[in-house]
């Protein structure tokens, strides 16, 4: 049962079948390439995730649309009152219909309920569909190289019920 519902998605622990799937969806070069991924051997990917039990500095979700797995979402790299957020969705025929905002929604929260000041993330210029959601929910662009770093300061954010969703 998933332990948190927002709007048409839902979110729940990031368990083995959502290793398995999204062992299948980053073995897609254009999905790959957008979210910046690096190459990792199988081995490095199994000890990723069987680590994830330990780690105080990482929180996964993975994402359903009804009864379907889609992708993967959460917060990383906590440092004092920051993490950084980053999510994907796996399946490509479900890109560019608004389910992106919905995953962003679910780690803002997550920051808030934590007590975060900021959620940052990383984004590849190239990613414009990307780089736009993220400029309508707020996010600003603090750093610019070949990646943006955009971050959303918690304490002025809007929350996620009042930010509009995406045309």
């Amino acid at each position: 049962m998933p332990e948190c519902d927002t709007g048409p998605l839902s979110f729940t622990c990031f368990d083995e079948a959502f290793f398995e799937c999204s062992k299948e969806w980053l073995k897609d070069p254009e999905l790959t390439q957008l979210i910046d991924a690096p190459s990792v051997s199988d081995i490095e990917r199994h000890n990723w995730f069987t680590g994830l039990k330990n780690r105080t500095d990482y929180r996964i979700w993975g994402v359903w649309l009804g009864p379907q797995r889609i992708g993967a979402c959460g917060l990383k790299s906590f440092a004092g009152d920051r993490a950084e957020y980053w999510g994907y969705i796996g399946d490509k025929s479900l890109w560019g219909r608004g389910l992106g905002s919905s995953m962003v929604h679910h780690c803002i929260e997550e920051a808030r309920r934590r007590r975060l000041a900021a959620v940052y993330l990383k984004v590849l210029k190239s990613n414009e569909r990307a780089v736009r959601l993220y400029r309508r929910l707020g996010f600003v662009v603090v750093s610019e190289g070949d990646q943006l770093v955009m971050e959303l300061s918690i304490s002025c954010s809007a929350s996620a019920h009042e930010v509009q969703p995406e045309s």
